[in-house]
């Protein structure tokens, strides 16, 4: 029985290669508006160029030298030795910085049905707060179902358009009611072997009719999503502050492709008709934990730096127990072919974990529950396993509850600015 599962994760992944490789060559990208329009300006660009020291790093104080007085190094350095000793022992007033006050990113890791924990979550600090998500946080990143759910959280309501359509409330009692829909197996798949275990169709319908003809930018907070560019291989960044638009659903499904599941989405930019497109595909391949991606985009939309950044990072669970097979150590692809995707997830997800924390320290809040093994399935809907992850995750809460308690009573307290 083993054999037979890795085998047919085996060939699962043999699927997904050749389908990404016909994919890559069917839609390489020849994007003639940015070719011609020069540099693309991007968030995913952006996350590429930054530099941002941690937090831990040592920076050096900027001060202010005289008028007409001649740049020197600090009076300590050996190098020191154009300056008049009246200037060695001079010390220069600091120059003033304007403290932009302090704003509240929410991060939101994928995890398939394990994102009812993060309702869960979000659920009760709008009962404890008596605000909305919204008025909450400054900005929202997600990967995944991560990704999905910030594109619901942040959509304007039509009958009172500064207020969300969706509390986190309404939005678990909607994806409980909605969890066969969004999971209809396609018999033909053989368990998704030939093809997507699931049919595409059953879950954009189910995002057509919460989110309908609502574009990406029409969102009540700086947004991004993490998404895998199957052209290129590597991460896409899909942000509120770039200047192509799309159609929510369009990139929900995308972010929300997880391989093996579901298709992965070919997706177009409304506002640039000549673009070919991208073909996306879930972004928890490349980057589970969207925090500093979401770093990214309060730096872009607010110009603030990763200390002056509040960080709530919601996890989809981690298991209580893990163990090396032995077969490992052979490093074969038949050993390692039933573990090797959750290895690589998890390792990416534990570096980003730590290089969160490098860069906001204190500033990072993060809560993930464990989990039982059997309850870390991305598709597992029954009612037994909801209850399970509800459970682990109310234990989470009572655990952590000083750590819980802060971020509520900040969160209670601050005010609702923006720029």
């Amino acid at each position: 029985m083993q054999k037979a599962r890795v085998l047919r994760n085996i060939a699962i992944y043999g699927v997904l290669i050749v389908q990404t490789t016909l994919a890559s060559a069917e839609y390489r990208r020849l994007d003639e508006a940015f070719a011609s329009g020069g540099r693309r300006i991007s968030l995913t660009h952006l996350w590429a160029e930054q530099n941002l020291p941690p937090r831990t790093a040592s920076v050096p104080v900027i001060k202010q030298h005289r008028i007409g007085a001649p740049f020197h190094l600090r009076a300590s350095s050996p190098y020191e030795i154009n300056a008049r000793p009246d200037e060695i022992n001079a010390r220069p007033e600091p120059v003033s910085r304007y403290t932009p006050p302090q704003r509240w990113l929410l991060s939101l890791d994928g995890g398939g049905a394990r994102g009812l924990m993060q309702l869960h979550t979000l659920a009760e600090l709008e009962r404890r707060t008596g605000k909305s998500i919204p008025e909450m946080f400054d900005g929202i990143s997600g990967t995944s179902i991560g990704g999905i759910l910030a594109c619901l959280l942040t959509l304007p309501d039509p009958e009172h358009p500064t207020k969300p359509k969706y509390s986190a409330r309404a939005l678990l009692t909607i994806l409980q009611e909605n969890l066969e829909k969004l999971f209809v197996s396609k018999w033909q798949s053989f368990g998704g072997l030939f093809r997507t275990r699931y049919k595409t169709s059953s879950i954009r319908g189910v995002l057509e009719k919460l989110l309908k003809d609502n574009t990406f930018k029409e969102r009540l907070l700086p947004v991004v999503l993490v998404a895998h560019d199957l052209n290129i291989n590597e991460e896409r960044l899909i942000s509120t502050t770039d200047d192509e638009n799309f159609l929510t659903k369009d990139v929900a499904m995308a972010t929300g492709a997880a391989p093996t599941y579901f298709k992965p989405q070919h997706v177009f930019p409304l506002n640039i008709p000549s673009s070919r497109g991208y073909v996306l595909s879930d972004g928890g391949t490349c980057m589970n934990n969207p925090t500093l991606p979401g770093l990214t985009l309060m730096h872009a939309h607010y110009g603030v730096r990763a200390e002056d950044v509040k960080v709530l990072s919601l996890g989809t669970g981690i298991p209580s127990t893990t163990h090396m097979h032995e077969g490992l150590l052979r490093g074969g692809i038949l050993k390692w072919g039933g573990s090797i995707a959750d290895t690589c997830i998890a390792g990416q997800s534990s570096a980003a974990h730590h290089l969160n924390r490098a860069y906001c320290g204190d500033h990072y809040y993060r809560f993930n529950p464990v989990l039982a093994p059997e309850n870390m399935r991305l598709d597992d809907i029954s009612e037994s396993n909801q209850d399970a992850l509800f459970a682990a995750n109310g234990r989470m809460l009572s655990e952590e509850y000083k750590k819980f308690n802060a971020v509520i009573k900040a969160l209670k307290s601050k005010s609702r600015e923006r720029i």
